[in-house]
Formats: structure tokens, C-alpha cells, sequence
């Protein structure tokens, strides 16, 4: 009795396990969904923050450059008065007119000239420039009165804004001031701080700065700031507006960031020369850098704006939480179930909670991030680079692979493989995304994708090559089980489709009685839409086929012709529906092509539905059969109002749909699966696909495909001449 009751005690213990471990798997694979959809985010944002990194820079460098650029053309100016020995207000005009600042250099509000006026000289200075045909000419400020004058002299272009200028002492202004004595003391480009330029007026008022290069007599040679002051001639100055000049770097290239440029590298309100944005929301990505030039340093404060955030969302993380969720819920769903049989299930229920043990352990290691392998080699396949990726990958060591042959990792049955590529390295060629299969230290089999490039010496001669192996089994791994997923829904929902398309199908044809006449087009309604639902699981069926390699073909060498004609008589009943036809207006016969007949019926009659739905009604669609060189051509037309531009680059993905404002259109929603499909079909049998259209001129959908006739008429003349033979 007490062993009886250890028993029991134990069989409950067992049930009570049992009970409990759907749960604790799903809470497992929950925790490993969860897992995974984080390291996918922290990924997301790493990759989000090397964006910003390199936009930031970008900034930083488009603004270094333009103001080496403008301090370049200010130093023509300077070479202009040193070429000449003394410049007039005409020569300088041209000067300026001829470099283009308004085309070539966007910001410069004006380039301009300062004379020094010793007060000695200040009334002989005035009458000569009245003189010039300035009569109402003067230095302002007038006070107080100073030893030495600085007036504007040249400003050009000598229009608007820039006439408020002329005549203005920039030294009686101290931030002016010192960028002036910093340029004649040191004979280097001088950089003011922020001012209010004087040809502002009282709108569109900016924040500017000045330029400066001292111009010194031809025939000094100053080598001291005494000296240098003592022999200025002139300074050549620009001016400029920030805002301008950040439209003239940028233009639109900076909506995406927001700007903001302090003076002396004090991020305050005082100090704030530029600001693109004044209010954005608070943001992840903001930088800042410092751009000294000019004695001067700016603060570059950059903050990304919601369409830079925007553009680096990514639905991976979304689309692992949600597969990881069902995945989970399916599995936990079979083991409940399983706990819910009797005992004569046990050993059953035993292996498929083995066989779910082992799936979660493939899923874990899907989720684990990727490693890459560099692995070089000499021309005796020794391996000479086995990096710590490549010990990770296989389990062994670097001394252990070090001069041992790569023939370790390789599968017996790949070697013929290997050797191919060994003799495209010795060509030159460069093997790309080579999928393989590596073997590891433990003896089991890794599926690898492989980068191999030829290694050459310093003469220039092949010595060897150098592979980057990445671990493919996760996503291999990952296709099988989409792939299973998509399969096992889509023929689930099957089967109840088509028993509710057979039950409305007779209510229609009136099998149980008369209805009302609103009641059979509601029934009618709906079973259009479960015959749309049948394609669109068919449409899926066919796009998991295609993409996990699964999707056969019959390949048969025929004349497409025959088949163009079928595809039109088949369809011509859908386009009348649609208020429009199929014409062949161009064709040659005895076109052969080697191709599946049924997936490129398939392929045509999506192409001729698809014109037919947006065709104006009276109006054909044009089908042309062409011959161009060694392909066959088929184009498909009509005169539609054309895809819009927006949607051209997305014209072949899943689930893409164009609207078409035509209500007299047949109401039956489209998969959005139709032309991805059909793209695949064609690439898959060796073609191309693509299309042509305009706006309100309709659009031509073509593919190409290899033309055989030749080869099918000399297999013909050798049958004929067999037969006169014998």
C-alpha cells in the first residue's frame, strides 16, 4: 500500500508538472521574444546614432568648407590690390561682378573695401570721393572725433541693402574693432563676432558677421603687428547674413536636423548667431561641435528633427515581438491540448515536447546576434588569418587552424565547390554571398554565407584569398519556421472558405428558395469577397513558394504566341466588364521561348487584369509581341491617367496598390500581391520585368524573356537532316 501511494504521489506530481509546463514554455519563449526585441532596439538605435553621427559631421563639415570657400574669393580681392598696386571703384565693381557671390557664394551680403583715414587726411579724403560722384559722401559716425578713420569705400554690389554701408567706420564698433586689429596685426583671415550689419533695415532683420584680410604696401614687408599696422593699405572685407548663408549651404538638405550656431562657443541666448528651428520637440540625437576658423569659435548645436527620426524607424522589432507572440501562443496552444489527451498519448505528447525543446533552442539561437569569420589563406588552401569570430563560429582555436588546411571546415561532398572557387580566385574573379555549409570542431554543420576575395602580392600576383563567413543557420532557421507559419494558416483557412463559397453559391443559384433581391446581392457581395480571399491565399501560397525556393517549374521550350492569344480570349470577358478590350496590334510568329506556359499565363493574364482595371472605358489595351535581338519581348498598354510618381518605386512590392478613382470599375479589391508575384515568376525563369508611364498617357507594363526560336530551328534542321539520312 505505501509503494501504491508513492506511485500515485509521483503520477500526480507528474500531471501536475505536466499541467503546468505549457505555461512555463510560454512564459520561456515570451522571455526569449522579449529578449530578443530588445537586443533588436538597442541594434536600431545603435544604428540610429551612427546616422546622426555622420550627419552631424556632415553639417560640420558643409560649414567649414563654405567658409573656406568665401575666405578663398576674399583673398582674390587681396591679390587683386597686390597684382595692381592700386584698384578703382570700376575695377573692383568688375571684380566682384565677374566671381559671381550671388551664384557661386549664397550668404556674402556684400565684398567690400575699408580705407584707413588718418584724421590729418579725413577732409581730402571727403572731397575726393564726392569728387568721384558721390556728393553727399561721408564717414559716419562723424563722433566723437578720432585719430585714424576707417570708411567703406567699395561696397559691392552697390544696390539695396548695400548702399546703407558706404561711408561706415566698422572700427568705432568694438566687436568690429577687434577682428580688424586681429587681421592687420596678424595678416590672417579674421573672423568678427556677431553684429547687427549695418545694411539691415527694418525687416527680415538677421544676425551677420564680418570677414577680414589686410592688404599691406607692395613694398613693405612687415613682420611685426607694429610694422603690419604701419603699412596697411586697405582691408578687403565680406559680410554676411546667417540666415542667407545657411540657406546658400544647406538650401533643403537641412530639414531633417536643427541648427543652431553660437558665437564664442557659449550656448546662450546672447550668443545664438543662427537658430534653423526654434522649438522641436525634445530628441534622442542632439551633438555638439566646435568650428574654430578666423580666430573666431562657433558651437554647432545640432538636434535631429522628427523626420530624421522618422526616416531610421525600422518594424523589426515589431515584427519580432509579434512573431515571437504567435509563435509562442501556437506552440503553447499544441501543448495544452496535448495535456488535455488521455494517458494513451503520453509517449506522443513526450516526443512533441522534445521536439519543442529543440525548436527553442534553434529559436535561441536565431536571435543571437550574427558573427562574421575573416579567414585567409595561401595558395596550398593553409590557412594564415583565423580571427576570434572564426573560433567562435567553428570552435577552433587559432593555433589549432593556423597552417592546417581549409579543408578541415569543408564537407566532403562541397570540395568540387571549393575547387570551382579556387579557380575563379585565380582569375580575379570575387565570389559574392556564396551560400555553403562549414563544418565545426564538434562535427556539426553550419550554413555560411561567403565573401571571398583574391589576395595579391606586392609583383601584383595571386597569392591567396581572404573570405568573410557569415553565420546564416538563424535566418535560415527563421525562413523554415515563416514558412511553415504561412502554409499551416493559409490551408487552415482554406477549408472553411470553401465550404462558405459552395453555401453561397447555392443560396445564390436559389437552391433553398426565392430571397429577396437586396438579400442576394448582400450574398452576392460576399461571395466575391471569399472568392477575393481564395486569391489572396493563393496570392500568399505563391509568394511563400517563391521566396523560400519551393515554387516549381516546368520548363518547356513553345511558341508564346498560341499562349498571348489564350491569355487575350480568356480575359476578353473581364474587360468588357471593366468597359474596355484587348487588341493585338503587333506580333511575329514562330517566337519560342524557353519557359513554364502555365506561370506565364499566369503572369500575362495578371498583367492584362491590371490594365483593364485602369483603362478608360471605350478605350483599348494594346498588347504587342517584339522581337529585339535575342529576347522576346511582350508589352502590355493603356491609356489610363498613368501611375503617379510617388508609387512608381513601389510598383512591385507586396501588397502595393494604386488607386484608381474610376468608379465605374468593377468593386473587387485587389491582393496588392499580383505584379510582386508576377516579377518573381519572371526573374525566377531567367527574365525582367518592368514599365514605362507618364502622366495621363497611360502606362506599358513589359517583360523580357530569352528568345530560343534559333536554337529550336537548327534542333529542326538536324531532325530533317537525320531523316534524309536514313
Amino acid at each position: 500500500m505505501h509503494m501504491e501511494s508513492v506511485v500515485q504521489t509521483q503520477e500526480k506530481n507528474m500531471r501536475g508538472w505536466r499541467q503546468q509546463l505549457p505555461w512555463l514554455l510560454l512564459l520561456s519563449f515570451l522571455c526569449i521574444t522579449a529578449l530578443a526585441w530588445n537586443y533588436s532596439n538597442q541594434y536600431l538605435e545603435q544604428r540610429a546614432q551612427e546616422r546622426f553621427a555622420f550627419r552631424v559631421q556632415s553639417v560640420k563639415e558643409a560649414v567649414e568648407g563654405r567658409l573656406l570657400a568665401y575666405q578663398q574669393v576674399l583673398h582674390g580681392g587681396v591679390g587683386l590690390f597686390r597684382a595692381s598696386g592700386t584698384v578703382s571703384r570700376q575695377q573692383w565693381h568688375e571684380y566682384v561682378e565677374n566671381a559671381e557671390i550671388a551664384r557661386h557664394y549664397p550668404g556674402i551680403q556684400n565684398m567690400a573695401v575699408s580705407l584707413p583715414v588718418p584724421a590729418a587726411q579725413l577732409a581730402q579724403h571727403i572731397q575726393e570721393i564726392r569728387a568721384q560722384g558721390f556728393p553727399e559722401y561721408k564717414i559716419s559716425p562723424a563722433l566723437p572725433e578720432r585719430p585714424m578713420y576707417h570708411s567703406i569705400i567699395y561696397p559691392e554690389p552697390y544696390i539695396a541693402r548695400n548702399l546703407r554701408a558706404f561711408g561706415f567706420d566698422m572700427y568705432t564698433n568694438p566687436v568690429r574693432r577687434a577682428a580688424m586689429d586681429r587681421a592687420i596685426d596678424s595678416g590672417l583671415p579674421s573672423m568678427s563676432g556677431m553684429v547687427t550689419l549695418v545694411q539691415e533695415t527694418q525687416t527680415d532683420v538677421q544676425h551677420g558677421f564680418l570677414v577680414y584680410l589686410p592688404v599691406y604696401r607692395n613694398d613693405a614687408n612687415p613682420q611685426t603687428p607694429e610694422q603690419r599696422r604701419a603699412a596697411l593699405k586697405v582691408l578687403v572685407f565680406g559680410a554676411f547674413r546667417m540666415n542667407d548663408l545657411m540657406k546658400g549651404i544647406f538650401g533643403s538638405k537641412e530639414s531633417d536636423v536643427d541648427l543652431q550656431i553660437y558665437d564664442e562657443g557659449l550656448q546662450d541666448q546672447a550668443h545664438r548667431m543662427y537658430a534653423s528651428q526654434s522649438k522641436i520637440p525634445k530628441s534622442n540625437y542632439s551633438d555638439d561641435v566646435v568650428i574654430e576658423t578666423g580666430g573666431r569659435k562657433w558651437l554647432l548645436h545640432i538636434t535631429a528633427k522628427q523626420e530624421f527620426i522618422e526616416s531610421t524607424y525600422s518594424p523589426q522589432s515589431s515584427i519580432i515581438a509579434i512573431a515571437g507572440t504567435l509563435i509562442s501562443l501556437s506552440l503553447f496552444y499544441i501543448f495544452y491540448s496535448l495535456n488535455n489527451r488521455n494517458r494513451r498519448t503520453h509517449q506522443l505528447a513526450a516526443k512533441m515536447a522534445d521536439d519543442l525543446f529543440e525548436k527553442e533552442a534553434q529559436f535561441s539561437g536565431i536571435v543571437a546576434s550574427a558573427s562574421d569569420a575573416i579567414i585567409s589563406m595561401n595558395l596550398q588552401s593553409e590557412v594564415i588569418i583565423w580571427n576570434p569570430a572564426a573560433e567562435q563560429m567553428t570552435g577552433y582555436t587559432q593555433a589549432e587552424m593556423l597552417g592546417r588546411s581549409i579543408r578541415t571546415i569543408v564537407p566532403p561532398e562541397r570540395l568540387a565547390e571549393s575547387q570551382l572557387i579556387t579557380e575563379k580566385l585565380a582569375r580575379g574573379e570575387v565570389v559574392k554571398n556564396l551560400e555553403t555549409v562549414c563544418i565545426c570542431k564538434d562535427g556539426s554543420r553550419l550554413d555560411v554565407s561567403m565573401n571571398v576575395s583574391p589576395m595579391h602580392n606586392k609583383n601584383g600576383e595571386h597569392c591567396g584569398s581572404s573570405s568573410v563567413v557569415t553565420n546564416i543557420s538563424q535566418r535560415k532557421q527563421m525562413e523554415k519556421i515563416k514558412s511553415q507559419f504561412i502554409s499551416t494558416v493559409s490551408h487552415e483557412l482554406r477549408t472553411p472558405l470553401t465550404s462558405i463559397r459552395g453555401s453561397l453559391g447555392l443560396v445564390v443559384a436559389g437552391a433553398v428558395g426565392p430571397i429577396p433581391e437586396k438579400a442576394k446581392l448582400l450574398v452576392a457581395l460576399a461571395e466575391k469577397n471569399c472568392t477575393r480571399l481564395a486569391r489572396l491565399i493563393d496570392d500568399i501560397l505563391d509568394v511563400e513558394k517563391l521566396e523560400s525556393g519551393n515554387y516549381h517549374f516546368n520548363l518547356k521550350r513553345f511558341d508564346i504566341y498560341p499562349l498571348l492569344i489564350q491569355a487575350t480570349q480568356e480575359n476578353q470577358a473581364y474587360a468588357q466588364q471593366c468597359g474596355t478590350r484587348f487588341e493585338m496590334i503587333s506580333a511575329v510568329d514562330q517566337v519560342f521561348v524557353q519557359a513554364d506556359p502555365d506561370r506565364l499565363l499566369q503572369v500575362i493574364s495578371n498583367l492584362f487584369s491590371n490594365a483593364a482595371k485602369f483603362s478608360p472605358e471605350n478605350k483599348p489595351v494594346e498588347i504587342s509581341l517584339l522581337r529585339q535581338a535575342s529576347l522576346v519581348r511582350v508589352e502590355i498598354r493603356d491609356y489610363g491617367s498613368g501611375i503617379p510618381e510617388e508609387f512608381k518605386s513601389r510598383i512591385f512590392q507586396k501588397f502595393a496598390q494604386a488607386d484608381s478613382s474610376d468608379t465605374r470599375k468593377l468593386q473587387v479589391g485587389n491582393t496588392g500581391l499580383g505584379l510582386s508575384i508576377a516579377k518573381d515568376i519572371i526573374e525566377q525563369m531567367g527574365g525582367s520585368i518592368g514599365f514605362s508611364s507618364a502622366q495621363d498617357q497611360g502606362t506599358i507594363f513589359y517583360f523580357e524573356i530569352a528568345d530560343v526560336s534559333r536554337e529550336t530551328d537548327r534542333q529542326a534542321e538536324a531532325g530533317t537532316k537525320q531523316s534524309i539520312s536514313q
